[in-house]
């Protein structure tokens, strides 16, 4: 209704273009310093972040955006970061491969800088207590070796349990596509300990026999 148009959302291509862009880590607000730098012509002191990433904010937009966005509608504006997230993706094939690798082993291990990045220095990361890190890296790292193993044991069953495979599929695709938050796979995690729980009872019943 306000927009006269049906629609989804309206932040899909700020969060596209945040996830593919030449100077994104693909994770959140993060960025690596010299590359925004260069794509910006900003001066950000390296110093400032950690391992050469900052959260920065407000998030640049593309260049040929930023002379129009003014007069661009909310639909737009959605379309043109939508449009200057796929120029880089086809004007930078290599580079966003390697991005999208990236991005997948952020999702299914741990993003850049996870708990250390901040849009300051000196500041806590605004998404993360960092004490929460290590418990939280020490209980995921056992949880994924026995849903691994549960995963193998499960393929005895596996047109009974294809929409759980197809879930994981489906969420891995959208995320990389777009960007990576740790805490998107919180969403996906019971299901984890659903099939770690099968592996560590397969683990079991071989040490029994």
């Amino acid at each position: 209704a306000v927009h006269g148009r049906l629609l989804l959302s309206t932040n899909g291509g700020h969060t596209f273009w945040n996830g593919n862009n030449p100077f994104t880590t693909g994770s959140s607000l993060d960025v690596y310093i010299d590359k925004v730098n260069a794509y910006t012509g900003s001066n950000i002191d390296p110093n400032v972040g950690v391992d050469g990433i900052i959260e920065l904010r407000p998030y640049p937009l593309p260049r040929d955006v930023i002379p129009q966005v003014a007069r661009l509608s909310e639909v737009e504006l959605d379309r043109a970061l939508y449009a200057a997230g796929l120029a880089f993706v086809r004007n930078h094939p290599g580079e966003w491969l390697r991005l999208l690798l990236t991005k997948i082993k952020s999702f299914w291990w741990f993003r850049p800088n996870l708990g250390r990045s901040s849009p300051l220095p000196g500041e806590q990361s605004p998404y993360y207590d960092p004490r929460w890190i290590a418990p939280y890296r020490a209980v995921y790292v056992m949880v994924l070796a026995l849903c691994l193993v549960g995963l193998v044991l499960s393929l005895r069953a596996w047109r009974t349990l294809a929409l759980f495979y197809l879930l994981f599929g489906y969420l891995t695709a959208v995320y990389t596509v777009y960007n990576v938050i740790t805490r998107y796979r919180w969403e996906i995690e019971p299901f984890l300990l659903m099939f770690g729980i099968m592996g560590l009872a397969g683990l079991a019943q071989e040490v029994g026999e």
